[in-house]
């Protein structure tokens, strides 16, 4: 599930780094009611998610 979004995502950004991608998805394992919390709360959006929590390099 972790790998589906990260590869949507990617998909959408045109990223094709596939280390990059693993990377992104361990710290997404990492921390995983932070993902929880930004899939099923409203109030949060996945984009700021992603930023605030990876620095979206």
């Amino acid at each position: 599930m972790i790998e589906r979004i990260v590869r949507g995502k990617f998909v959408r950004e045109n990223i094709s780094d596939n280390n990059q991608k693993v990377r992104v998805c361990t710290e997404f394992a990492d921390n995983i009611n932070g993902l929880i919390d930004a899939i099923s709360l409203d109030a949060i959006d996945s984009d700021e998610y992603i930023q605030n929590t990876f620095n979206n390099e």
